[in-house]
């Protein structure tokens, strides 16, 4: 059963797919069999620019790779991050420092 939270939740969940267009990927791995990988592939397919973050590759799913989030020339909608959880603090620092904040992390 839905409550009227998570029916408003997923309402706004909609909304911002559909106006989002760009997503960036902190972690994103080259290997097919991973979660990021698997989620990078089906947002591509979904129609939405996939921006790798990982500093140890230069290419990820045809898309540029970048090694940090602060090193992108241009503004992001939504941030998806796949690292450990002890990773993310720092991740959202570096997020809470750019010009330009995302609509979602």
């Amino acid at each position: 059963m839905q409550t009227i939270f998570s029916f408003q939740q997923s309402t706004e969940i909609s909304q911002l797919l559909k106006t989002a267009n760009t997503i960036a990927i902190v972690g994103l791995s080259p290997k097919e069999d991973r979660p990021s990988n698997m989620v990078g592939r089906y947002l591509i397919a979904a129609g939405f620019t996939v921006y790798p973050i990982n500093p140890g590759q230069k290419e990820i799913l045809g898309n540029k790779c970048y090694p940090a989030l602060r090193d992108l020339p241009f503004s992001i909608d939504i941030i998806d991050i796949f690292r450990k959880s002890e990773d993310v603090l720092p991740i959202v620092v570096e997020v809470l420092a750019l010009q330009n904040l995302p609509k979602a992390i």
